[in-house]
């Protein structure tokens, strides 16, 4: 359940998005906001695949209020490295596939 301050928040960006403005410190909203974070795991965790360990072998039934506040934390300081995407060759198309770590999910790779 979102906090009454976040769902003020949400409004404001939704308003300023509507009426063509730019969102200052969306940045810091999202860092300063753990009900966010949250709510994102809880819609997530319900879909398919996300028991399905990612190319860094976590699954999203591995969230907890710490593991997020370490990366807030890193985000905070600059210091957050996502783990590298997996990349596959799929031979009928003729073009590399990546694996999204988290998701699971597989999309067409942005290589050059």
């Amino acid at each position: 359940m979102l906090s009454e301050r976040t769902l003020i928040k949400l409004q404001g960006i939704r308003k300023c998005s509507i009426n063509g403005h730019k969102v200052k410190d969306l940045f810091q909203f999202v860092l300063n906001a753990p009900d966010l974070w949250e709510q994102a795991y809880g819609n997530i965790y319900a879909n398919q695949g996300a028991m399905t360990p990612g190319v860094d072998g976590l699954t999203m039934d591995g969230y907890s209020h710490e593991r997020a506040g370490n990366v807030r934390e890193l985000l905070r300081e600059n210091r957050y490295v996502p783990p590298p995407v997996k990349v596959s060759f799929n031979i009928e198309l003729n073009e590399p596939l990546c694996t999204s770590p988290g998701t699971g999910d597989v999309d067409k790779c942005c290589v050059a």
